[in-house]
């Protein structure tokens, strides 16, 4: 199938842009990005949506001028609405963690949408993102939901993220694009095995890719969706679990008896509710402090409470476990 009409019968199948959308794409000027942008916009009038693009510039590296300068003229040429962005504290890039640039680039993405009353913001993960990802965090430690790795679309502040090459392998969106012969940019640190990422992306994968049958790229990707299919039936029973038992209040409290009862994965998921209602995210609740908070509410601890990132602690009782947030002091790790 053309790349073109298998986006859009993906973004279909997935309701990623629904009809009157203002989309906002993410435009770093890479092979991804350019290829998004060009389809999207291909695409418009048969999705009936409205375009804008935004490019955020880390200043990092010495070409991230004429990245802007490129996205800039893409957009031109599409007349497609622009929104150039720019870090004004990058530092230095050996002193700059991928998590924060990327942090970075995702509150100017917000802080646009909303500027411009966007309601869909369009990233440029593909196939070959989702198996690195998957590669990265089994190799680091992850339970089902980091082995969802990147979901085809997720609701964050209010705006809808999608992702509509995520059907698509790179070496796809780099035959479209020389096909319409469209110039895109590169990055040159991503040859640069430094990175985990780039470890995973230069050696891993065209490692396993070379020495064993089939596509591992496809089949990672084929995991990573049934594995969201099933943490979605997981995650409902948990909610469902969550609103019976917990009490909201400054605090979140379980019946500990009716807690240690349900199945491993249910108590795991509603720890990880606990703690996302209490702090507003479960970003920092790595897998084993679940594991901890586990092993105290079974009493497996003599400690009197358990310590978890983001000053929240764990009490437990002969009737109750209790999440609760202190109020000041430092945080654990």
């Amino acid at each position: 199938m053309d790349l073109k009409p298998k986006i859009a019968h993906f973004i279909k199948e997935e309701f990623l842009a629904p009809k009157g959308s203002l989309v906002l794409i993410g435009l770093s000027g890479g092979a991804d990005s350019t290829c998004l942008t060009v389809i999207l916009h291909e695409l418009r009038y048969a999705l009936g949506i409205n375009l804008a693009a935004a490019h955020f510039d880390h200043s990092l590296r010495k070409g991230s001028s004429s990245d802007e300068a490129f996205s800039r003229s893409l957009a031109q040429k599409l007349n497609i609405p622009y929104y150039p962005g720019k870090w004004d504290k990058p530092g230095k890039l050996k002193d700059v963690s991928e998590e924060l640039a990327r942090e970075a680039r995702l509150e100017f993405l917000i802080a646009t949408a909303r500027k411009i009353k966007a309601d869909t913001i369009a990233l440029a993960h593909n196939k070959n993102d989702v198996a690195e990802t998957i590669l990265m965090r089994i190799l680091r430690g992850s339970g089902l939901q980091g082995l969802r790795s990147i979901l085809p679309r997720n609701e964050l502040y209010g705006f809808s993220f999608i992702r509509p090459l995520l059907c698509a392998r790179r070496d796809e969106i780099e035959k479209y694009l020389k096909h319409k012969m469209m110039d895109f940019r590169v990055d040159e640190t991503n040859s640069e095995t430094r990175f985990f990422r780039n470890k995973i992306r230069l050696k891993l994968l065209p490692f396993l890719e070379r020495e064993f049958k089939g596509s591992v790229i496809d089949n990672l990707y084929s995991l990573s969706s049934v594995i969201a299919a099933d943490y979605e039936f997981l995650q409902k029973e948990a909610r469902r679990a969550f609103l019976g038992q917990a009490v909201k209040s400054g605090k979140v409290s379980f019946n500990i008896k009716a807690f240690l009862l349900y199945p491993l994965a249910i108590r795991r998921m509603l720890i990880r509710l606990a703690y996302e209602n209490l702090n507003g995210s479960a970003d920092k609740l790595a897998f084993y402090h679940v594991e901890k908070a586990l092993k105290f509410a079974h009493g497996r601890e003599e400690k009197s409470l358990c310590e978890l990132p983001c000053r929240i602690v764990v009490l437990r009782s002969d009737k109750s476990l209790v999440f609760t947030k202190k109020k000041s002091g430092p945080a654990a790790k």
